[in-house]
């Protein structure tokens, strides 16, 4: 259970990934695994995970890739500032859950929700079955079935758009963008040329343009960032917490 505080205000909300990355054992060169380039040591007990990579694929399989710490909640709530969030690709709904508890109404959306062949949280990825009895795969918050498409639907038409970790071999990102009506992008992931958005979504937001692909048509660039969070990172993943803003 951590404790936020949204204006001069705190409130208590559940957040059970947090939980248990803080509780992971000490590297071999004395950092905590969930700051940013801390390496996990081999751990030998009996029926524990004997690598980092294990470890991630626990929280990653149960809850979402971004490590959430109060801190980042609370820079989005600033932003928020009350508005409503759509979020897309939402997987399990752990972000939209947490949002949800802070008082945000969400609207959240996946084409391969929890339960969906195609999910990412469909139990393919952890074969620990002690693991699996203390933390189930569920939706933490209601996630519909749903593309882009929605972003055209009266309902999403003044939200905040939320992006967490998307895809960077589909156009995914970049076609949620240009369907968004909004003016505010709330984006999680690694920066342009990363593990997350392709070139479109970065030229779109960011106004990337890849070295020696220039035969590739880009969109101009119609989003400005306004502001950034370094959040608590895996090792060897360098996700950023960005809000941009629509420049016309």
């Amino acid at each position: 259970m951590g404790r936020l505080t949204i204006g001069k205000k705190q409130t208590a909300i559940q957040n059970p990934a947090w939980d248990y990355i803080v509780t992971l054992p000490d590297d071999e060169i004395g950092f905590r695994p969930w700051k940013q380039y801390a390496q996990f040591h081999i751990d030998k007990t009996p029926g524990k995970p004997t690598t980092f990579h294990e470890y991630r694929r626990r929280v990653t399989s149960r809850w979402t890739w971004a490590i959430p710490s109060p801190e980042a909640i609370e820079f989005i709530l600033r932003h928020l500032d009350g508005r409503s969030v759509v979020e897309m690709g939402a997987g399990a709904g752990y972000w939209a859950w947490l949002l949800a508890q802070s008082g945000v109404n969400v609207n959240a959306y996946d084409n391969a929700p929890v339960g969906h062949e195609n999910s990412w949280f469909n139990g393919k990825h952890v074969k620990d079955e002690e693991w699996s009895k203390h933390f189930p795969i569920k939706p933490y918050h209601p996630v519909r079935d749903g593309g882009v498409e929605v972003l055209g639907e009266p309902e999403n038409a003044d939200r905040v758009l939320f992006l967490c970790w998307p895809t960077y071999d589909t156009d995914f990102a970049y076609e949620a963008v240009r369907a968004f009506q909004g003016d505010t992008i709330i984006y999680i992931g690694e920066p342009a040329g990363g593990c997350t958005g392709n070139a479109m979504f970065w030229a779109l937001v960011d106004g990337y343009e890849p070295w020696g692909d220039e035969e590739t048509p880009l969109p101009d660039q119609e989003w400005t960032e306004v502001d950034e969070m370094r959040m608590p990172q895996w090792s060897g993943i360098n996700d950023v917490l960005t809000i941009y803003e629509r420049k016309s």
